[in-house]
This record gives C-alpha cells, structure tokens and sequence, in this order.
C-alpha cells in the first residue's frame, strides 16, 4: 500500500514537472510570435529577431526544466540568439570592498560592462526599452550570482533622487529588483533606503570626486533594515563608491548582513577583480 501511494506520489510531481514545462514553452513560443509579429529587432545587431534560433535551443536542450525555459523567455523578446550567446562569453565577476575594520561587501556582477552592455544599458535608462528589465534579470542570476535563501532576506534597489525618477519615469534599478524577487520569491523593500541629495552622475566624476559626491547621500528606515540580510541591487557598478555608501547606511540602520548585486560591471586596473563564485552569506 504504502509502495503504491508513493509510486502515485512520484507520477504525479512527474507530471506537474511536464505540464509546468509545457507551459513555458507555449509563453515562449507566444512570445517569440510577439517579437515576429511586431517586428522587434534585436537591440544589439538591429536585425529582426530570429525566432527559428530560440526554437531551435529549446528542441536541441538537455532539459526543459521551468527555470530554463523562463530563462529563454525572459531574454528571447529583446535580443537576439546570437546576440545573447555572444554576452555570455563574458563571465560573471565578484569584487570586495572593506566596508570598515570588520566587515566587507561583496559584489557580484553578471557581466562585465563591455560595449555591447554599455549600448543596452543606455536603452535601458535612457531610452525607456523596459523589455531589456528581464534580460538583465537573467544576467544578474548567472551561475556564480546566485542569491541564497536566508531568514529575513529582502531586496533592496539602489535609490534614485525624487527629481531624477520624476525625469525618468522609473527607478531601472528598481524594475530589475522586482524582476528578480517575483521570480526568487524575495520581498523587495523599495522604502528601505532613499537619496537624500541630488548627486552628480558618477561616470562623470573622479575617483577623488566620487566619495565626495555621494557622502551623506543616502538615508535608511531603520524599521524596514533592522536585523535583515539585504540584497542591494543596481545596473551598474564602477567604482563601487555608490554600493559602499549604500552599504554602510544599510549597515548604521541596523542590518545584519549586505550582499551586493549588479547587472555589470566596470573593471578598474587599480580594483581586485576575481571570476565569481559563490560565497556563503
């Protein structure tokens, strides 16, 4: 009795694994119809999107579990097959920064901040092409970036000034925030921390300027950061000035832990740069 109840427990979860399968590969292929529809071109080599060359991965992959089928859905409708393989050449990289005598932030980063990254995430700040939010989300979740499950976990975008996101329109380090705790399950706590003072943009400053630039330019709610592991997430990081700021406010308000997580990332000559590999937290 017992061998036959565990034998219809195993067809079952069987079958949800396949019909959760089969799912995704309809929103995939609806997606894909979508993009060759409406005529969407890749945002990298400006050709329309070659859905034969999705397809195709999905037909010759080793597994179709729910997560890789997400994952194809998620990149297919913005850039191009060959185009994405391309990017993932480049590897996830890890960067560590002494946040005071004690603790240290470490940074991963889904890729390196090469020209074809720089041309997307101009798009994606810029020019308002939100349907990169899901590209970079994949990125950002490589191998080598993954975010482990603990108690009190949340996410937390880095903070854009009133003005600024009233130009804009969005936070882009808030839509890959939500982008990512919908698909981990992970509360995002957008209120967490705010920026209390217009700051010049980073890439336009010194090294001696930056820190300058951003010192008291962050505020957190000490309600909201208290005894949590955060997850601190932004497109970019360069210096890592921004993320230390960040950190160290996150840090004053009480929180446990602060692990950082970026789209891409800008390699210094001067900077401690290693291949990504997971750290416990």
């Amino acid at each position: 009795m017992a061998k036959s109840q565990s034998v219809r427990v195993a067809a079952s979860r069987v079958l949800l694994k396949l019909w959760r399968s089969i799912a995704f590969s309809i929103r995939l292929l609806w997606n894909l119809i979508l993009a060759l529809a409406t005529e969407e071109r890749c945002r990298l080599c400006t050709r329309y999107i070659d859905i034969l060359g999705w397809l195709n991965e999905v037909t010759a992959a080793d597994t179709v579990s729910p997560a890789y089928l997400e994952h194809l859905n998620a990149t297919s409708a913005a850039i191009c097959h060959t185009c994405w393989h391309s990017l993932l050449l480049n590897k996830p990289i890890v960067s560590r920064y002494s946040v005071d005598d004690t603790k240290q932030l470490h940074v991963y980063s889904g890729i390196g901040y090469t020209e074809s990254m720089k041309t997307l995430v101009r798009r994606f700040k810029y020019d308002k092409d939100l349907l990169l939010t899901k590209p970079f989300c994949s990125l950002l979740l490589r191998e080598g970036t993954n975010i482990e499950r603990a108690d009190n976990l949340i996410l937390v975008p880095v903070p854009l000034h009133w003005r600024r996101k009233h130009e804009r329109g969005y936070n882009q380090s808030a839509l890959v925030a939500t982008a990512i705790g919908k698909q981990k399950q992970i509360p995002v706590v957008e209120k967490a921390l705010s920026r209390r003072k217009m700051t010049e943009p980073q890439n336009k400053l010194t090294k001696e300027a930056r820190q300058d630039n951003l010192t008291n330019a962050f505020r957190g709610n000490e309600k909201l950061l208290r005894n949590k592991n955060v997850v601190l997430i932004d497109d970019v990081c360069t210096s890592g000035a921004t993320l230390l700021e960040c950190t160290r406010e996150i840090y004053r308000c009480g929180a446990s832990s602060v692990l950082g997580l970026t789209v891409a990332r800008a390699v210094l000559i001067h900077q401690e740069v290693e291949n990504a590999e997971p750290i416990d937290r």
